[in-house]
């Protein structure tokens, strides 16, 4: 039996700092979506994107661990993506979030297409990724930017 070569995504580098565990679960999702498991697939990715949300509220925004543990995949959402500044994160994550929880649930919707709702929540975990990497790379630099001297 001969496997499909699976060639992972590479994320940028912030993305690797800021959650290692999110880039392990996103390839295992990857991988079960080269094999055609496309159910495995969906629940992989939506457990990504909880774990980099997380990680992100930890790592980036220094949130308590405490707080974070208890919150789910929605809560975190709405908690660190409200408001106009996080609007578009808001949005794209809730379609990955609804997309990846019809993977999960027994009773799904009677038209659910894995192929094509796997289709849809990979195209706004894309721009989710977009988004969030700009994010950090912008805190980064306001972290190290020196008002006084107007240099980084």
């Amino acid at each position: 039996m001969i496997y499909p070569d699976t060639s992972y995504t590479k994320f940028d580098e912030v993305i690797s700092k800021t959650s290692e565990k999110f880039i392990d679960i996103y390839q295992q999702a990857e991988l079960a979506e080269s094999h055609n498991c496309y159910e495995l697939a969906g629940m992989g990715y939506r457990a990504a994107l909880e774990v980099l949300i997380k990680d992100y509220a930890l790592n980036v925004l220094h949130d308590n661990k405490q707080y974070i543990e208890q919150l789910n995949l929605n809560n975190a959402i709405e908690h660190y993506f409200k408001g106009k500044d996080h609007e578009i994160n808001n949005i794209t994550a809730n379609i990955v979030r609804i997309n990846g929880n019809n993977f999960v649930h027994w009773d799904k919707p009677e038209d659910f297409n894995s192929k094509k709702a796997l289709d849809t929540l990979k195209e706004y975990f894309n721009i989710f990724l977009e988004v969030i990497t700009a994010k950090i790379k912008t805190k980064n630099i306001i972290n190290k930017y020196d008002k006084n001297s107007h240099t980084l």
